[in-house]
């Protein structure tokens, strides 16, 4: 039901007061963003990171928390698919020099 009032453009979301509630939170992402930013640059390759400045400012205010988290999460996955990856290639080295010393 809500679902059908969203679409024809009824807002049963009053945003001055989530503004005002989730101001500390919007505020201290908006602080965080140049940390999370920086390191997430660092870990990702360039070709995801471009515009991300762009897309943090075009971001609502409410979903700017979301928005680092998000950076973060993507961190952590990445950095889980490398250590994935390094696994993988030691139980390779380890299977080549268990055939190599037979």
């Amino acid at each position: 039901m809500l679902h059908e009032y969203y679409y024809a453009g009824i807002s049963f979301i009053d945003k001055d007061r989530y503004v005002r509630f989730f101001g500390p939170s919007i505020d201290a992402a908006k602080t965080s963003f140049v940390k999370e930013r920086t390191s997430y640059i660092d870990n990702l390759e360039e070709t995801y990171t471009i515009n991300i400045d762009v897309a943090f400012e075009k971001t609502p205010d409410l979903e700017k928390p979301f928005f680092v988290a998000q950076m973060g999460w993507r961190r952590a996955e990445a950095s889980q698919q490398r250590e994935e990856l390094m696994r993988q290639r030691a139980l390779e080295a380890e299977a080549k020099v268990k055939q190599l010393e037979s």
